[in-house]
């Protein structure tokens, strides 16, 4: 059996090849345990075993339940404690089918509940991203609100020039903030569930442009948006 050092990690070191020959002269438990072809079981009952060993991990932690760092009696008389309650709740299953638990630790109920709890993750992820997208539309039609606002006091014959020229001024600053609204909610509108329409929203961004660009032409400075036509 070759392992080449440079693969483990250990090039150059001794504890590597200690540690091979121990595997393979010493202790070969572990290398027939972790290989078939290599142990004395066989192959179908190799097969119907656990591919963990997450049943012994279990069995230490049951153990430490009773205690740790005992003394050499106290060890064998939890020890023996825990066999005896180990024995008859393994009777009581077997004469009555009553079992220790509501249901067993098999490995298809674990896999069962890990796509559970994946589908429960993955709801609450897409809840959160919906709760955003609502959050940036409302930003967004605030922000065209504002711009119609806007476009109703340059379009208003008895705005002074010092309101035409705020208004002027907010709808440079709209020029720029709202593209940006616009690509933040598209963005996480792919993110979401899909239950959150944001075409209104997108509509009401087209039809700002149109009146906030008229408005400039007719009443003061033409300004060149940036706003673009939506493509959902």
């Amino acid at each position: 059996m070759h392992v080449p050092l440079d693969k483990v990690g250990w090039k150059g070191r001794r504890r590597c090849p200690d540690w091979l020959q121990d595997k393979l002269k010493g202790g070969r438990w572990a290398l027939r345990a972790l290989n078939q072809p290599l142990s004395n079981i066989p192959l179908d009952k190799w097969k119907a075993g656990p591919r963990t060993t997450n049943g012994n991990e279990q069995a230490h932690h049951n153990v430490n339940l009773d205690g740790t760092q005992l003394s050499l009696l106290a060890g064998i008389m939890h020890g023996m404690e825990f066999d005896s309650r180990l024995l008859r709740g393994r009777l009581a299953f077997a004469t009555s089918g009553v079992q220790t638990r509501y249901t067993l630790g098999t490995d298809w109920q674990r896999a069962a509940r890990n796509i559970k709890r994946g589908e429960n993750v993955a709801r609450k992820v897409r809840a959160s991203h919906d709760a955003a997208i609502d959050e940036s539309k409302a930003g967004l039609l605030a922000a065209v609100s504002d711009a119609r606002d806007q476009v109703s006091v340059l379009s208003a014959s008895s705005s002074t020039q010092s309101q035409a020229s705020d208004a002027r001024k907010r709808l440079r600053e709209l020029d720029e903030t709202i593209p940006q609204q616009r690509t933040h909610l598209l963005k996480l509108a792919k993110l979401g569930s899909g239950s959150v329409d944001i075409s209104n929203a997108s509509f009401e961004c087209f039809v700002s442009v149109a009146f906030a660009e008229l408005s400039l032409l007719l009443w003061g400075r033409h300004i060149t948006l940036n706003f673009a036509v939506p493509s959902l």
